[in-house]
């Protein structure tokens, strides 16, 4: 893939492939990358050299995504950490992180100002919503299955259309009023 420069939608999903996503650095001008339902291993930091990146399928997959130095968000589990290689795709959408074993909260991803829609269902992430108030253009969240326990930090969410937190550890719901757009709510 290393000399596939003008790449712009590879879908390799259901497959069995191993290994990393080394190669990907030169895929600069991708736009969709569809990576579910394989046996991944490596780490995603290739990843933030695709900057057009639009969609971005993860699921399924037992990433290894390197730690997060210093402190601050972590994610880790089958997909670890290290999701900060995405703050650079700054054109990302669509987000598919299901069915990865994660672990941590949602801070890695509150630079994803252009988000779209985001699953990160089935897994095991703890915390609450608030890194996700810069995503400002969210109309989907799906976080069934997980570990949350607050559910506010919606404030500034105005397009939010559904927003499933079925199945996870809910012990506070505050902030939900102001979502004028919210037509799906399951909790």
């Amino acid at each position: 893939l290393a000399k596939l420069e003008k790449l712009r939608n590879l879908r390799a999903s259901n497959n069995t492939f191993l290994g990393s996503l080394d190669g990907l650095e030169s895929c600069g001008e991708l736009h969709t990358l569809d990576l579910s339902h394989n046996q991944l291993t490596g780490k995603i930091a290739p990843l933030a050299a695709c900057r057009k990146l639009q969609s971005l399928d993860l699921s399924e997959n037992r990433h290894d995504a390197g730690g997060s130095e210093g402190g601050g968000s972590t994610i880790s589990g089958g997909l670890s950490g290290g999701l900060e290689a995405l703050k650079d795709c700054k054109e990302l959408r669509e987000l598919n992180l299901g069915k990865n074993g994660l672990k941590g909260d949602l801070g890695a991803l509150k630079g994803l100002v252009m988000l779209n829609r985001l699953h990160a269902h089935s897994n095991q992430l703890t915390g609450g919503l608030e890194p996700l108030k810069a995503c400002k253009e969210l109309r989907t969240i799906y976080l069934q299955e997980n570990l949350i326990e607050v559910i506010e930090g919606l404030d500034e969410n105005l397009n939010l259309a559904n927003l499933n937190l079925s199945q996870n550890n809910v012990k506070c719901i505050s902030g939900l009023s102001h979502l004028k757009e919210l037509t799906n709510l399951q909790l």
